[in-house]
Order: C-alpha cells, then structure tokens, then sequence
C-alpha cells in the first residue's frame, strides 16, 4: 500500500514538473506575456521633474534636522539654570512658525512663483495681491495650501507645490529660530510664541515676496538696469541677515543678561555649561548645511550642487560684536556674515551661473551669468547696487519691522517680554517651565531654583560665584 502511494506521488511530482518545463520553454521562446498592469510610459523630462522634487524633500528633511543643532547649540552655550527653557524655544518655533507660515506666510511669499520645466511648478498658484509689473510688494494664492490637489485648475500643482512649501518652511523655520539664541535667557515665553507665528506669518514672508518671491527687489535689474536685480542663491540675506537683524532688535529692546557687566561697565564671561553639547549640536548644523546650501539648486540636473556643497564644507565665518549681549553669537554669525554673504554676490560672482536670473531680459545680462565687480566694471557695479540696496533694505526696513514688534509687544504685554529680576536670577526653567533641566544642581543652585536641597542628594563639588552667573 505504502508502495502505491510513492508510485503516485511520483507521477503527480513528474507531471507538475512538465508542465512547469513547458510552459517556461513557451516563455523563454515566444513573446513576452502580458504585464498584470501596464503603468504609463515614463518620458526623460518626467523622470528629471521626479528626481529634482525628490531632492529638493531631501533638502528640506536636511534643513529641519539642523533645529537639533540649533537647539544644542544655544543649549550648550547658555547656563543650566535656563537650558530647559532654551531648548524648549528651539522645539516650539518648528510648529509656531508652521501656523503663520501655512495659514497666510506662504502665499504672501510665493503665491506669484513658478519654475517651469524644473520640478514641476509650472505655473503660480496665484498673481500680485499689492503691485504690479516689476514692483510687485506682496502675493496672493495657496493659503493654507487650498486647491491644490485634487480637482480643479491648480490639481497638477499639488505636489511640486507641497514639496517647495515645505522646502521654504524649513528655511522660514531658520529664520525664526536665529533670535531664540540671541534673546536666551531673558525671554518671556509668551512674547517668544508671539514672535513664532509672526515670522511665519509676516517677517520672513515679507522680505521674501520682495526677493525670492519675485517681487521688486529681484526686478531691479529689469526695471532699473542693476544687474539681475537682488540675488540670494541660498538664503545669506533672505534667511540668516533677516534672523541676526531680528535677533539684535530683540537684544536692543531687552539688554543684556543681568550679570554681564559689572559694576564698572566691563563684560564678564557668563560661562556656557556644556561645550561638549554644543559641539555636537555644531555638527549637526555642518551636516544639514548641506542641505540647506546644495539643494537651493532646486535641482539634482543642475550639477553645479556638487560645487555648492564642496564650498559648504570647507567655509566658515565668526564674527564678536562688544556691547551686544548674544549667548551664542548669532548676530555676528548670522547677521553680519550674512550681510557679507549679500554683498559678496556684487564683488565675487564669476558670470559662470545664473544666466537668466530673476527672468532678467536687460541687453546688458544677455549671454552671461551673475557678474560682480572683480569680473566685470559695468556689470559688475550695477549688481553691486543691487545687492547693497537689498543689504539696507534688510538692515533698515526689516530691523525697523522687527523692532518695531519687540518694541510694540513689550508695551502691552502685561510686565513686558523680560522677566523680573528675580526670575532672571533664579533661571527660566522652574517659574517659565515649570521643571528644572538638570536634577544635580549645587546647593545655591538649587535655591536660586527654588527648590529644597536634601542632604542626601549628590551635589555638585563647588558653588556659583555670583547668584547672577548660575551653573
């Protein structure tokens, strides 16, 4: 019986097998069998459009990772009795900047943009809300990201739109966060929250219409014959100048830290607690750069990314200002070298790039690139007097505007955007927070702190100096 079973089995076994055999050899000998599902033919140009959206999402994920260097960093250089309340302002401005930023932010920044044949934004959302032609000083379309997927006229801008949206967020978010180190440590947290949604909203939006957006700064060059008009490849004015120059109007209308001068007008050194976290966190701003510098390209076609990012790497700038209370440095490393970074473009562009900027169609830029003065007298003197009118333009008009807002809420909100001294000497974290960042205080520390010390608790080996300095 067992052995009939076996007989069987390797009858079934066999004939599975030629028929497997056959139908291979049918496969293999005639044409192709027909696909389960035929997708659309993909042409090249499509293929390009996907890769530069899919890198400029890779871009935009680079930029945001850098926060956490941001966070680190002006974490690190602040003291302990405030670390809770700094990194918190580093966490918080990604969603306050957001709201403002998505609501009205965006279209008032690029409700007028396109690129056509790039990553598919073919054509703008929507056209010039205040102006027209080439003085253009605000837009209108996309707010809140309506009609834009879906149906409707705007359906195939959906995505390109969602992708530079978020690209351009990541850079407002850059912005926004440049004061939260200039202003740490004597910064009440509700003036801090109304400062994120205006940046979004209103600050970075505004300076952006007039730049990237299109509007009349990047027009000089066709309406007054100034090179290509306003040129800011990755953001030296429109990000990095407009956060230090926000950072110093909030410097001006706070002061300094208490401690930071003594008695005779000298500053004293307000000791950073973690230098190892804010090498770390200096790291992580080296490698988001890359995103931040190379994928302003808009562009994985655009080869000259591979140039951008090698100069991401081996260039850097830090400049101290006296008399300007800034734990971290950012009016220096963003504000003025920013502004350099603006003037730059009039001096040492190579004419090699940037043919065609900002539509530019003057008979003087016809057949080359962005040309500064080392390469070229004529043109090179009239980008100049583009970039130097922008560079004034974000010194005066946007550090008025900013002033203007640190100046107007410290008037009515209720005791003003500074704590009390006596919150300032405590440190931030327990009355502005509600929790200490760090559990092993020293006794004065911890009483500044407002907390209880228990004998048996393991506590630092030394005291602060000056109940001003803390940890």
């Amino acid at each position: 019986m067992k052995r009939k079973w076996l007989g069987r089995g390797a009858v079934l076994v066999a004939l599975v097998l030629l028929v497997i055999g056959v139908t291979a050899g049918a496969a293999f000998a005639g044409s192709d069998p027909k696909p389960v599902f035929k997708g659309p033919a993909v042409a090249p140009s499509d293929v390009a459009v996907s890769l530069n959206l899919l890198w400029i999402v890779i871009g935009a994920v680079l930029v945001i990772f850098m926060q956490a260097g941001f966070a680190m960093v002006e974490t690190g250089f602040c003291r302990a009795k405030s670390a809770a309340h700094v990194v918190s302002t580093n966490f918080m401005i990604f969603g306050l900047g957001m709201v403002g930023f998505f609501l009205v932010g965006y279209a008032f920044m690029f409700g007028g943009y396109s690129f056509p044949g790039l990553f598919g934004l073919d054509k703008p959302v929507g056209d010039a809300l205040i102006g027209s032609g080439h003085w253009v000083f605000l837009w209108k379309g996309g707010f809140a990201l309506t009609d834009l997927g879906g149906i409707g006229k705007n359906a195939a801008l959906g995505a390109p739109t969602a992708a530079f949206f978020l690209y351009m967020y990541a850079f407002m978010d850059t912005t926004a966060t440049i004061p939260t180190g200039a202003m740490a440590e004597r910064w009440k947290w509700k003036s801090f929250v109304a400062w994120g949604v205006f940046c979004g909203a209103i600050y970075f939006p505004l300076f952006g219409a007039w730049t990237w957006g299109g509007g009349w700064l990047s027009q000089l060059g066709n309406s007054m014959n100034l090179g290509f008009g306003y040129v800011d490849f990755a953001g030296s004015g429109v990000v990095h100048a407009m956060g230090g120059v926000a950072g110093l109007a909030g410097i001006l209308v706070l002061g300094a830290r208490r401690g930071k001068y003594g008695p005779d007008g000298k500053p004293r050194t307000l000791a950073a607690h973690n230098i190892p976290m804010a090498l770390l966190g200096t790291f992580i701003l080296l490698f988001g750069w890359f995103g931040f510098n190379a994928a302003s390209t808009l562009a994985a076609t655009d080869v000259r990314f591979a140039m951008v990012a090698t100069n991401t790497a081996i260039s850097a700038g830090f400049v101290e200002k006296r008399g300007i209370d800034d734990p971290v440095g950012a009016v220096s490393v963003h504000g003025t070298a920013g502004i350099w970074g603006v003037l730059s473009i009039g001096l040492f562009a190579s004419g090699d790039y940037g043919a065609s900027w900002n539509l530019t169609t003057s008979s003087l830029t016809k057949g080359t690139g962005v040309t500064g003065l080392f390469y070229s007298w004529d043109l090179g003197i009239r980008q100049l007097g583009a970039q130097a009118i922008g560079s004034l333009v974000i010194i005066f008009v946007m550090g008025g505007v900013a002033y203007a807002f640190f100046k107007i809420s410290d008037a009515i909100m209720k005791g003003g955007i500074r704590p009390t001294p006596e919150v300032e000497d405590q440190g931030l974290d327990r009355p502005e927070m509600g929790v200490l960042a760090y559990g092993d205080f020293s006794t004065s520390e911890l009483v500044l702190a407002g907390e209880e010390p228990h004998e048996d608790k393991v506590l630092a080996s030394t005291t602060s100096p000056d109940p001003t300095i803390g940890r």
